[in-house]
């Protein structure tokens, strides 16, 4: 061995006792501190958020983690199921509110379909006319036709068609009264329907009523009559007065009137006069359609006019059976309407 490396190996042998030395004292001083301190200093001390140290994880128990929850399938649906229960809970309470709420809107409909009946009798008449012997409806769809294809200088476009079409009926009318201030066919006619009489030498007009019973017209004579020259006057008066633009708000024919060919199916088509009420002419103007229901002399023109009655309505009918077809499903307060 060389030299050199004695003082070398003496000095590692050295550093090696001396560490063991200290392992030795270290461990001593150690059991000393133990047992004068006890399960005090055994015991480990709570981690810090300074130290950054955390608990040991507990160990997954068998059954548990990823595929683990198959010994247990009710409580992996108990919650999807009450989830659904409310759903449908949710459903049943909406369907019934919405029911409520149709129920409710179509009793409100019906209720003011009444409403609005019963105001209409002051405003509202409706003029049945025929469609096969004296009827106007010809010279009605001619006029409707002249006043679409109205020039720009027309006179007959300075009016709403509902007036034009109703001055039309009126001049009609008037027309037919003239015929029968004479002798001739027209005065003929009227005498042998029983439309009108002679008293004095003076034409009379007669008022009808209808015979249930028989199912035609008949003479009402509690009525009376109106005579030729009051009638025309009458009809001059009711032309003067529809001529102003706000007094006749509707005279609309409940069918296409285009439609309605040289020969219709029906033997009567309606229209629907509504006028206004607004002013004393307004008043006169009522006054003397009242006068005119029943109205024999209505008849040369194959015309009659009456009152707007308290019937409901074709749709409002048709709502209410669809209520009382629906009266199980829907609220109770609608099963009387």
């Amino acid at each position: 061995m060389p030299l050199f490396t004695l003082p070398l190996a003496c000095v590692l042998l050295w550093g090696r006792i001396k560490r063991t030395s200290r392992c030795r004292v270290m461990a001593a001083r150690d059991e000393e501190v133990k047992q004068f301190f006890g399960e005090l200093i055994a015991r480990p001390a709570p981690p810090t958020e300074e130290s950054g140290e955390r608990e040991p994880k507990v160990a997954r128990r068998e059954g548990q983690g990823k595929g683990g929850n198959k010994a247990k399938p009710r409580e992996s649906h108990a919650r999807p199921a009450a989830r659904q229960e409310a759903e449908g809970s949710n459903n049943r309470s909406r369907d019934k509110d919405v029911n409520s709420l149709v129920s409710a809107l179509a009793a409100l409909v019906l209720r003011q379909e009444t409403s609005l009946t019963v105001l209409k009798q002051d405003t509202s008449f409706v003029v049945f006319l025929a469609t096969r012997d004296n009827s106007i409806l010809p010279l009605l769809q001619q006029a409707a036709k002249q006043w679409h294809d109205k020039g720009p200088g027309s006179t007959i476009g300075q009016l709403p068609l509902r007036a034009v079409m109703f001055i039309c009926l009126l001049k009609a009318l008037e027309q037919k009264l003239l015929g029968c201030a004479s002798e001739g066919q027209e005065r003929d006619e009227a005498l042998k329907m029983k439309w009108a009489v002679l008293e004095q030498g003076q034409l009379k007009w007669a008022y009808q009523k209808w015979d249930h019973e028989a199912k035609t017209l008949k003479l009402d004579e509690e009525m009376g009559t109106w005579g030729q020259t009051e009638l025309l006057q009458a009809v001059g008066e009711v032309i003067a007065l529809v001529e102003p633009l706000h007094m006749v708000h509707r005279f609309h024919c409940t069918r296409p009137l285009a439609k309605l060919g040289p020969t219709p199916v029906a033997d009567v088509v309606a229209f629907l006069l509504d006028i206004s009420n607004r002013t004393a002419k307004a008043q006169k103007l009522h006054a003397l359609l009242v006068r005119m229901i029943g109205l024999a002399a209505l008849q040369m023109i194959g015309a009659q006019i009456k009152r707007e009655g308290f019937k409901r309505s074709a749709l409002a009918n048709k709502v209410a059976e669809i209520i009382q077809r629906c009266a199980a499903l829907y609220s109770p307060m609608i099963a009387a309407i």
